[in-house]
């Protein structure tokens, strides 16, 4: 069981990280905010005794994404449009032109499948190897390694004004 202080120090190390990956999964920013108050709860209440700080964050990756089906399965559940979304960042420290690429990248990454979302915020933001996301996932490891090829290649064919999901 974890005590007062050490789940204060931890739910300020991993609320980012949770919130990242909720929204990736949601395209919600009040969504991804109730998953990572439904984590850090979970994990304040948890009687799970933790190997390592590593076997801790894989748990709660694998708890967020549970929160995230949750919430996807509800029937009220809808997609919200990115350009509702506030997207924060510091205009006054970067130029119009950064902020054009960063704004093109997140829709690019939003413009994903859920799924493809996740891996990217597993492998590229968090830094998670494929055989961890995979185990994270449950899914085999090659699985993870095509999935981050077409993810390349569909970020650069969005970037480059093509359509990702032509049907």
């Amino acid at each position: 069981m974890i005590n007062n202080n050490n789940f204060e120090l931890y739910a300020k190390k991993y609320m980012d990280m949770i919130f990242k990956l909720a929204f990736a999964y949601l395209k919600s920013e009040a969504d991804a905010n109730d998953v990572v108050q439904n984590v850090l709860l979970a994990l304040y209440k948890t009687n799970k005794k933790f190997e390592t700080e590593e076997h801790m964050k894989n748990w709660i990756v694998r708890c967020t994404i549970n929160e995230c089906k949750k919430i996807w399965r509800m029937p009220w559940c809808k997609k919200v449009e990115l350009e509702n979304e506030k997207v924060n960042g510091d205009v006054t420290s970067k130029t119009q032109n950064e902020i054009n690429s960063e704004i093109d990248l997140l829709n690019a990454i939003m413009s994903l499948d859920k799924t493809q979302r996740v891996i990217v915020v597993l492998f590229y933001i968090e830094g998670y190897k494929v055989k961890e996301i995979a185990k994270i996932l449950r899914i085999p490891e090659g699985t993870v390694g095509s999935r981050i090829s077409k993810i390349k290649e569909n970020l650069k064919r969005y970037l480059e004004g093509e359509n990702i999901y032509e049907r």
